[in-house]
């Protein structure tokens, strides 16, 4: 629970601020939407956010390999939030990727602000 309350006060104080640390990844019903940190990390964490009413299977993946997989609960439940962190100088480009249900695989690019894939 605590853990809920620190990621909520997180997305809200990098939407407040517009100083992103963190790629937050929201899940939507007909897009994804992703904010990114604005200077270039070793080590950033992604936070990834079921905002739909499914339960979605996604990756995080690099160019050459699965990093983690893992279950997204529907928006509300239990587990509708997943935070990993990530060394981008190992992993080179960094991707979500929604399993199941399909959708296309999404870059998660420093200093590229705020932007959606439909």
């Amino acid at each position: 629970m605590k853990l809920l309350i620190c990621l909520s006060i997180l997305v809200a104080s990098v939407h407040a601020q517009k100083s992103y640390e963190s790629f937050i990844v929201n899940v939507e019903d007909e897009k994804i939407s992703v904010t990114s940190p604005e200077k270039k990390k070793k080590v950033v964490t992604i936070v990834v956010k079921n905002n739909s009413f499914d339960k979605i299977v996604s990756e995080i993946k690099s160019d050459s390999k699965v990093l983690k997989r893992f279950t997204l609960f529907p928006s509300g439940k239990k587990g509708s939030t997943y935070t990993l962190t990530v060394d981008y100088e190992k992993s080179g480009t960094v991707y979500y990727a929604p399993v199941a249900p399909p959708f296309q695989a999404v870059p998660l690019t420093f200093s590229k602000g705020s932007y959606e894939v439909p």
